[in-house]
This record gives structure tokens, sequence and C-alpha cells, in this order.
């Protein structure tokens, strides 16, 4: 009985001399995992590829944890990045959406699930592989700081997703524009050239300019020749969704008509060259898709009101002829070819 104690005595004092020994040696989260769509294996593949390269020099395990799609909530993916990061002892779990050819929003999550980085990678001007390779930096910067105890982003319940940051990139568009301008003549033919600069969040100031050279009335008594030269300035909106983009304008157009009448009369004879002015106000929605990660095709269904219009009139035989009245609204439809400037 003696003996059996002793022996108690011994297990015990080695359980007590051990468990600091052990508990020192337990190892703590040490991967970074990254979450990829199965329907993105290959873009997944080729990112994996350049975390691995950033992620060398540190004492970190990689792994890729491949689900059949993610979830569509922030809240949801959190939690799923939390079931991997304690199956996986994580220390970061990461993902992202490669299938746009846009900006890719990047979302790190510490090991609870608890907490959630946001990032904005800029797609403007870059092949994948530069995206990647940006990727792989901010990867490698929050693991090295979740290695240090430090914590990142926001609560995952906070339901906050990010705003395009103020490294939006300015936008330059050319384009060809169908407009209406009164019953007696033709839609008129234009080019017009917008750029856009970001302001804060979706946002965009936009000023652009119009030149439609060929507006022509024939009369039995005289024909009518104008050119109009249109500025623009005003506010756009734009929401963005993958290759696609929604949005609208609102801007207010200064025209400067140059004109001119000539009479059909026995001795034809032309009226002086004439100048108008109107000003209107300007409503356009803007359809957009990105065909290249820096270049977009549009289209922009829109109408021109005019708040001080002008009328086009001639004194012929000692009366005076009223030749063309425009309308007070004034559709068009305009295509155009947009491209990053930086």
């Amino acid at each position: 009985m003696a003996s059996l104690r002793a022996l108690a005595r011994l297990l015990l004092l080695a359980l007590l001399l051990c468990s600091p020994a052990l508990a020192r040696d337990a190892p703590g989260p040490s991967a970074v995992v990254l979450i990829g769509e199965q329907s993105q294996e290959e873009l997944t593949a080729r990112l994996a590829r350049a975390i691995e390269v950033q992620l060398l020099d540190l004492d970190v395990r990689f792994l890729v944890h491949r689900v059949a799609q993610l979830e569509s909530t922030l809240p949801a993916q959190s939690e799923l990045a939390a079931r991997v990061a304690e199956r996986e002892r994580a220390l970061l779990v990461l993902w992202c959406d490669l299938s746009t050819s846009d900006d890719v929003f990047l979302y790190l999550s510490e090991a609870s699930g608890g907490r959630v980085l946001a990032r904005r990678v800029t797609a403007a001007g870059s092949v994948p592989e530069g995206r990647f390779e940006a990727i792989a930096l901010i990867v490698r910067t929050g693991a090295e700081a979740m290695s240090r105890g430090s914590r990142i982003g926001i609560g995952a319940d906070a339901g906050v997703s990010p705003e395009p940051g103020p490294d939006e990139p300015w936008m330059l568009e050319l384009g060809y524009a169908l407009r209406g301008f009164a019953g007696e003549v033709s839609p008129n033919h234009a080019a017009r050239l917008s750029l856009l600069a970001p302001l804060t969040g979706p946002w965009s100031l936009v000023t652009g300019y119009c030149v439609r050279p060929g507006i022509h009335l024939e009369d039995p008594e005289a024909s009518l020749y104008l050119a109009s030269h249109d500025l623009r300035l005003g506010l756009a909106r734009e929401h963005r969704s993958g290759r696609y983009s929604l949005g609208g304008r609102v801007m207010a157009e200064g025209s400067l008509l140059r004109w001119q009448a000539e009479v059909h009369t026995a001795a034809l004879r032309a009226t002086p060259q004439r100048s108008a002015f109107t000003l209107g106000a300007v409503l356009e929605s803007s359809i957009a898709l990105s065909v290249q990660p820096w270049v977009r095709l549009g289209v922009h269904p829109g109408v021109v009101v005019l708040l001080l219009n002008q009328a086009y009139d001639l004194e012929l035989a000692g009366q005076h002829r009223l030749l063309l009245s425009p309308w007070r609204l004034q559709p068009y439809l305009a295509l155009d070819l947009s491209v990053h400037l930086r």
C-alpha cells in the first residue's frame, strides 16, 4: 500500500513538472489560409503562388481551403473563416473575388473571425499578376502584424461594406451622340469628350465638351445652318458589380450656337453669321462594361432640359418668319469608350 502511495506521488510530481513545459511547447496559431472558390481554381492557384513567395521567410504555414461558393454576406464569410482557422490553427484567413476585372476587395480575418480587415486593390492599369503581387504584400504585412499580437480591421458584426478609396482613377471618355433638336430637322450627330475626377465615395466631378457641327434646315424660302459647342459641368455617381457599372449624372450645360441663313430669292443672299447662347440641365444615366481592367464601353441615354432657349427667325418680305424653334426637352443617346488615366 505504501508503495502505491509513493508511486502516485511520483506521478503527480512528474505531471506538475511537465505541465509548464507542455504549455510552453504547445504551438500557437501559425498558418495563413486562403479560401478559394472552385470556380476560380486557376486564379486561386496563381494568387497562392504569389503569396507563398512573400511568406517564404516567415515562420508560418500556407494553406488553400477550397469551397464550392463563398457566402454572400460578410458575417457569414467571417464565420466560415473562424471555422477554417480553428481547424487549421490559422493565424490569418483571407478571401476575395478574383473573377472581376475591376478593383478587388480583399478580406483578412483574425483567427477568431471577430475582426476583419477589408482592403481595396485597384485594377487600374495592372495585369492580373500585378494585382496578385499587391494582394500578397498585404497578406505578408497582415501575417507579420498578427504574429506580433496586433489586431486588424473592424468587427465582423458591424455590417460595414468598404467604400471606394481616394485612389479612384480619373477617367477620360470619348464618344458619339445622337440628339434630338427640333421637329423640322433630323437628330444631330455629335462628338463628345468627358473627364471624370473622383471625389468621395462613389461620387465624381464630370466635365464635358460636345460639338454638333451639322444642323441644317431646308425651307422653301430660306436655308438655315447651325453649329453648336456645348460645355457641361456636374456630378456623377456610379455603382459597380463585377464587370458592369450603373450610374447617373446631373449636369448643367451651356451652349454657344453659331448660325447663318441663306434667303432663296431672285438674288440669293446670305445673312451675316450670328451667335446665340442657350442654358440647360442635363439628366443622364450610364451603363458600362469593362472590356479590360482600364478600358470600358458605355451607353448613356439622357435628356437636356433647356432653361434658356433660342428661336431662329428672319425678316422676309418685310415680315418676321420663324424658321426653327428647338424643343425644350431634347433627348439623346451617347456611346463612348472610356480609359483610366491612372
